[in-house]
């Protein structure tokens, strides 16, 4: 989906510092590993919408996303001070 759409295949950096995306576009994956390293390259963060599960949440932040957003605050917040104390 992103490079598809071209926003990862480029060299300039963009003045925002953070992708908000889904972890899946219809039967695509747009969160992978390979994803996430690129854009970390290119100084983004990579904030991902919305995880209501909790392995998913666990999962993602072991991928090494910055962020997840979640409907449920009390779930997310366990779940992030596992990773980030």
């Amino acid at each position: 989906f992103m490079y598809k759409s071209g926003l990862l295949n480029f060299k300039k950096r963009f003045a925002q510092d953070a992708l908000q995306i889904p972890e899946s576009f219809g039967v695509s994956r747009v969160v992978t590993h390979s994803f996430i390293d690129q854009a970390h390259e290119r100084g983004l963060r990579v904030q991902v919408w919305t995880i209501n599960n909790e392995d998913d949440m666990r999962r993602l932040y072991e991928m090494g996303v910055d962020a997840v957003m979640s409907d449920h605050p009390v779930l997310l917040k366990k779940v992030a001070m596992e990773f980030f104390g």
